[in-house]
């Protein structure tokens, strides 16, 4: 996956959360929200191009 489609995965499940009631559904949304949002600040860093490999 790129970060795009974990920032739109993200915004997906953000809006979901935001039509439901309080409760454990809703805050198991909002935790694949953020977990959504780490994997593409990850990705970024990942396939970053200033990256070197090893020496």
């Amino acid at each position: 996956m790129k970060q795009v489609d974990y920032v739109e995965m993200a915004e997906k499940c953000a809006r979901e959360a935001d039509r439901m009631p309080p409760g454990q559904e809703r805050d198991e949304l909002l935790k694949k929200v953020k977990l959504f949002e780490s994997y593409g600040k990850i990705d970024g860093w990942i396939s970053s191009p200033g990256l070197q490999p090893p020496r």
